[in-house]
């Protein structure tokens, strides 16, 4: 019943937001309040989702990005839309609504191409999904006779930092490959589950809808040979769907403080820093409501990469003074490879292992009280 009223009070947070778009935008910022205060009830409830595909996170995160979209659709000065048009204009109002990467708009192709072009979006995700699914299986198969010898001993707070254990030569080649078996599923997991979502929904509003354009469902996620740094990763590879609009708040406030809006390179530091924070304290909500530990780690582990990336940035500007070659340029593009796995195997633990213990215990105990019974 909770997960119902859930969905139910983010269908009417978005009622709310396409119906703005027919009234007149001075005026749309009334419903302000009404909207956010239907997306926090309904994120009060997100722990009554099933966990299946990750879907009570998603959800979270879902609402948290619509929460900070919602004043930026508002105060858009986008035309009023108008009610007796046919249809209602329901199209436009749902693009709008539903436009949170802020994709541009596509030009739509010939009307004897509107089969073919669908024919080809079912196709494409279809053999994605296959794909997916079939690498995870793979994977899983290999790795797990190497993983069900795992114990809580494996990912106690012990085992956290890694340095100064690399230092004294305290690392064993199993903590390396669990570290690094985190670090990657973490990244694995999260492409999975938002590609897979993103092809399922695709379907809905293209296929059986048809709301949208094959075109105007592009992937979520580019390719990961495009994430030979930290900075590409996130800003290439990675899902930008929060970025837009932590970008627009960012700015907004930006522009009414007279020290950043002064300065163009601190207005850029503040933005990526305030990005960097709206996506970690999204992280650490949805882990909140979720019954997760160690929460404040999430938080510092984008601050970690925010640092990170800005390391990167001023070694990046040195090394445009060498002339690099081909050969430089491939190299360098390795040790990018390199540097990303190994930041993350680094970094990930110190979030993930804290929230790992505490749940491999949790199971622990509940066995022993099933026991006792």
């Amino acid at each position: 019943m909770a997960a119902a009223q859930a969905l139910l009070l983010y269908g009417q947070a978005t009622a709310l937001m396409m119906g703005s778009q027919y009234i007149e935008r001075h005026q749309r910022l009334v419903l302000l309040v009404p909207v956010w205060a239907s997306l926090g009830l309904a994120f009060k409830d997100i722990a009554h989702i099933p966990p299946f595909m990750g879907l009570n996170v998603q959800l979270g995160m879902l609402i948290i990005i619509t929460f900070l979209y919602c004043p930026i659709l508002l105060a858009s000065s986008a035309k009023t839309l108008n009610i007796n048009q046919p249809r209602w204009d329901l199209p436009a109002a749902y693009r709008r609504f539903n436009n949170p990467r802020g994709l541009p708009a596509v030009s739509l192709g010939q009307p004897e191409a509107w089969l073919r072009r669908r024919l080809q979006f079912v196709v494409f995700g279809v053999v994605k999904v296959i794909l997916i699914v079939a690498s995870r299986a793979v994977v899983d198969h290999i790795l797990t006779p190497h993983l069900a010898t795992s114990t809580i001993h494996d990912f106690s707070p012990a085992k956290e930092w890694v340095v100064r254990r690399l230092l004294f030569g305290d690392v064993s080649a199993r903590d390396i490959f669990i570290r690094t078996y985190v670090a990657l599923s973490w990244i694995i997991e999260t492409y999975s589950q938002l590609t897979l979502c993103h092809i399922a929904l695709g379907f809905v509003f293209v296929v059986i809808l048809q709301f949208d354009e094959p075109e105007e469902w592009p992937p979520l996620f580019r390719s990961p040979l495009e994430a030979f740094t930290l900075r590409r990763f996130w800003g290439v590879f990675w899902h930008r769907l929060i970025t837009p609009s932590a970008t627009a708040w960012a700015r907004s406030i930006a522009s009414r403080l007279p020290l950043l809006r002064s300065s163009p390179t601190l207005e850029k530091l503040f933005t990526a820093f305030f990005v960097f924070t709206t996506s970690g304290l999204a992280h650490v909500l949805v882990g909140w409501r979720l019954g997760d530990k160690a929460l404040e780690r999430d938080l510092f582990f984008f601050w970690a990469n925010f640092v990170a990336i800005g390391i990167e940035i001023a070694l990046s500007r040195l090394g445009k003074r060498i002339n690099r070659n081909p050969a430089v340029k491939l190299l360098s593009r390795m040790f990018g490879y390199a540097w990303v796995v190994g930041f993350f195997v680094l970094t990930v633990p110190h979030v993930l292992f804290p929230k790992m213990h505490y749940a491999i215990r949790a199971q622990m105990f509940a066995r022993m009280f099933e026991r006792t019974k």
